[in-house]
C-alpha cells in the first residue's frame, strides 16, 4: 500500500513545494515566499527565456494557496479518491472502509445484460447507468449509532440517542480519552502506518472492551498487515500471515454477534459482514463467503452487491433498476408535494 504524505491534493502539494512552504504556512509567509521567487523570475528581472513560463507556474501556485475555498474543495475530493482506494488488491476494503464506506465496484464485470423479460429472444440488453454502486457509509447500521458506540464506549441507551441528536457540546467530546485515542488510530490509518493505527485500537479494545467500532477497526489492521507482510513458507513461497487473519476476522465476527444481541440498539453490521465474507473469498474459504453473503442478502433484501454475490449479475441489475425506478418515483413525488405547496 502507498504511503501518501497526508490529506493534501497532489495539485496542492505541488503548489507548496513550488513556493517551497509547508501544508501548514501562513498567508504572510506565502506572500513572502512567492515575493521571493517574483523577484528572481520576473520577465522585467530576468531576461532568460523560460523565466516568464516560471513566474507565471509561481503566480498560479500562490493564487490557488491563497485561496481556501479552492484548495479546500481540491483537498476533499482528493480524499473522497482516497476513501475509495483499495488498500489490498483483490479486497474490498478501501480508506474508506475504516469510516464505514463501502464501495461496490461493478467496472471489471461484463455489463452487456440478457434479462429475461426485458428483451425480444437473441436481443442484448445493456444496463444503463451500471457502475459504482454504495450502500453503505457506517460501520453500523447508521452514522449515528457510530457516534453513539465511540462517544458512549459502546455502551448506551434510548435517551443517549436522544442527546446525541441534540445539542452535544463538541469540544467537550473530542477530549474524551478514548475519543483521543481512536482520532489517533484514524490519522496512522489515513497516513498508511497500519501497524501504528492497530496499536491504538489494539489500547482501546483493552481500555473498553465490546466496543464495536474499536473492535472492527482492530481487526481490520491485523487482517490488513497479515497480507501486507506475509510469511515465508519452508519451500521459500510468501503467503499471507493466516495467524493475524484469524484473529482479525475473530474480532470482526465477534463485532457481529455483539450487534445482533444487543436488548437495544440491535445493529445488522453489514459492512462487516461483507469485510468478512471478502476475507473469506480472499484467503480461498469459498464455502465460508457463499454463507457470509447469503447472511447479508437474508438481512439485507435489496443489497445489490449481495444479490450478486448469491444470485449473480442478472440478479443484481434487476434489483438496481427496480430501486432506480423506485428513487425516481420518490423524487417525483417530493417535487410535486414541493410544487403544491407553493401559494
Amino acid at each position: 500500500m502507498s504511503r501518501p504524505k497526508d490529506k493534501i491534493s497532489p495539485t496542492v502539494r505541488a503548489s507548496l513545494e513550488l513556493l517551497g512552504v509547508g501544508a501548514s504556512a501562513s498567508q504572510t509567509e506565502l506572500k513572502k515566499a512567492y515575493h521571493k521567487l517574483a523577484m528572481a523570475y520576473h520577465p522585467d528581472r530576468n531576461p532568460e527565456k523560460q523565466a516568464a513560463d516560471e513566474f507565471r507556474r509561481i503566480t498560479q501556485a500562490y493564487e490557488l494557496l491563497t485561496d481556501p475555498l479552492r484548495t479546500a474543495e481540491l483537498n476533499r475530493k482528493y480524499l473522497n479518491e482516497r476513501l475509495h482506494a483499495p488498500v489490498i488488491e483483490g479486497l474490498s476494503i478501501t480508506f474508506g472502509s475504516f469510516f464505514g464506506y463501502r464501495l461496490f465496484q461493478t467496472e471489471p464485470l461484463d455489463t452487456t445484460l440478457q434479462i429475461t423479460g426485458d428483451r425480444e429472444p437473441g436481443e442484448e440488453k445493456t444496463q444503463d447507468g451500471w457502475g459504482p454502486v454504495e450502500e453503505n457509509n457506517s460501520i453500523l447500521d447508521h452514522a449515528a449509532f457510530d457516534a453513539l458506540e465511540v462517544v458512549y464506549a459502546g455502551k448506551h441507551a434510548a435517551e443517549d440517542e436522544l442527546a446525541i441528536k441534540g445539542e452535544v457540546d463538541a469540544k467537550k467530546l473530542v477530549h474524551l480519552p478514548w475519543v483521543v485515542l481512536n482520532n489517533q488510530g484514524l490519522l496512522k490509518f489515513l497516513d498508511g502506518n497500519i501497524r501504528a493505527s492497530g496499536d491504538a485500537y489494539r489500547k482501546l479494545c483493552e481500555r473498553i472492551p465490546n466496543n464495536i467500532i474499536f473492535m472492527y477497526r482492530y481487526g481490520l489492521t491485523l487482517i490488513l498487515d497479515g497480507f501486507q507482510h506475509p510469511k515465508t513458507t519452508f519451500f521459500g513461497l510468501k503467503k499471507p500471515d493466516r495467524i493475524k487473519i484469524s484473529k482479525g476476522l475473530a474480532l470482526l465476527e465477534h463485532c457481529v454477534k455483539i450487534g445482533s444481541e444487543r436488548t437495544h440498539g440491535r445493529q445488522k453490521c453489514l459492512v462487516i459482514r461483507k469485510t468478512i465474507a471478502d476475507v473469506y473469498e480472499k484467503i480461498g474459504e469459498p464455502r465460508k463467503a457463499k454463507r457470509a453473503w447469503a447472511e447479508i442478502a437474508n438481512e439485507d433484501p435489496r443489497s445489490v452487491e449481495a444479490a450478486f454475490r448469491t444470485k449473480g449479475l442478472e440478479a443484481a441489475a434487476k434489483l438496481l433498476r427496480k430501486k432506480s425506478a423506485k428513487d425516481e418515483v420518490a423524487g417525483a413525488l417530493r417535487l410535486t408535494s414541493k410544487q403544491s405547496a407553493k401559494p
